[in-house]
């Protein structure tokens, strides 16, 4: 994941439309760095960890809204040669529609939302710390363990 990360960057997309205009390369770059600001414009906000980067009704919640539902649209209009669909495809439809609708549901009532709070993170990061201290547990050190990490 982290190779995803560092491809779809700002510093990347930066980078082609500078090599565009400082080295005439092809015009066909900055629709590959925009798409590249979009992926990662979708990734910060499907994984916002502070009130900044949240959907709220005060951080231009329809802004955000918008961002999310053009992911959402290009990558529903988007085939293969076959003109079918890649199984990554509906992962960001789903994911999509899924905090639009959650969003919808919860801000009235919250001032944000943050979704790292609702990944898989938080599940990974106590693996983990149980993987660190003994990288094949037995059930029975799983459990131990499991008791250890969560009182620390």
């Amino acid at each position: 994941m982290s190779y995803a990360l560092h491809l779809f960057s700002r510093a990347v997309s930066s980078r082609l439309r500078y090599l565009m205009h400082a080295e005439d390369r092809p015009k066909e770059n900055e629709t590959t760095a925009w798409f590249i600001d979009l992926i990662n414009t979708w990734f910060d906000l499907m994984s916002s960890h502070s009130p900044v980067m949240a959907l709220s009704l005060k951080n231009k919640i329809a802004h955000h809204n918008a961002q999310l539902k053009t992911v959402a649209r290009i990558i529903r209009s988007s085939f293969d040669e076959r003109n079918s669909w890649k199984p990554l495809q509906t992962e960001i439809q789903l994911s999509t529609a899924s905090v639009l609708s959650l969003a919808e549901t919860i801000l009235p009532s919250q001032n944000f939302l943050l979704m790292s709070r609702r990944t898989h993170d938080c599940l990974e990061n106590v693996f983990s710390c149980i993987r660190s201290r003994s990288p094949t547990p037995s059930p029975r050190e799983f459990k131990s363990l499991i008791k250890l990490v969560s009182v620390s």
